[in-house]
């Protein structure tokens, strides 16, 4: 079965630790956890007391470092963005990595609706299972598919998606465009 604490420091990779960019959807962000979607999480109330403490410039490299930050942060992931989407059930950790890191960036629903549009999409034409419904939730049906899966075209089928989804993103909002190199080395094969 997967493993979470893998597929947690390949996102932290990509993650890394505090931004407030302007042009950032998200807004004010530590480890990918944004104060938009999560305003009351414990990571904003040490985050706060750090840049009292220190002020805002001094405090970055030590809320990078902080321990405890990081704990909270690895926490908050593995209940809201690696347990919903059933990743211990998971067999296959590429998938799993994937679908977790999608799940930060883009949302836990549009994670689950990649992975199974790209289990569908893997099932040659309903000859070696049906299709699963593509609800963005990770349930049983969902993780019998994917048990009968070839799992090394699900992974390239849920980048594509990603990169595809990414590129939406851009063409819609153009000012997203200075974040293509930073997501689409998130896109593998």
């Amino acid at each position: 079965m997967a493993n979470f604490d893998i597929a947690f420091k390949i996102t932290m990779g990509f993650e890394g630790g505090y931004a407030n960019d302007p042009d950032d959807t998200g807004g004010e962000t530590i480890f990918g956890i944004t104060r938009r979607d999560w305003p009351n999480s414990l990571i904003w109330a040490r985050v706060d007391a750090l840049k009292k403490q220190y002020g805002l410039i001094k405090a970055i490299p030590i809320m990078n470092a902080d321990a405890q930050l990081l704990k909270i942060a690895k926490s908050l992931f593995r209940k809201n963005y690696w347990d919903i989407n059933n990743g211990d059930q998971i067999k296959n950790q590429d998938i799993a990595n994937e679908l977790f890191d999608t799940s930060v960036n883009m949302g836990t629903g549009t994670a689950a609706r990649f992975l199974q549009r790209a289990i569908n999409l893997s099932n040659k034409n309903h000859t070696a299972y049906k299709d699963i419904a593509v609800d963005g939730r990770i349930g049983n049906e969902t993780l019998k598919a994917l048990s009968l899966a070839n799992s090394k075209l699900v992974f390239k089928i849920m980048n594509v998606l990603q990169g595809a989804r990414y590129i939406e993103i851009m063409e819609h909002t153009p000012s997203q465009e200075k974040f293509a190199l930073s997501w689409f080395s998130r896109v593998t094969f």
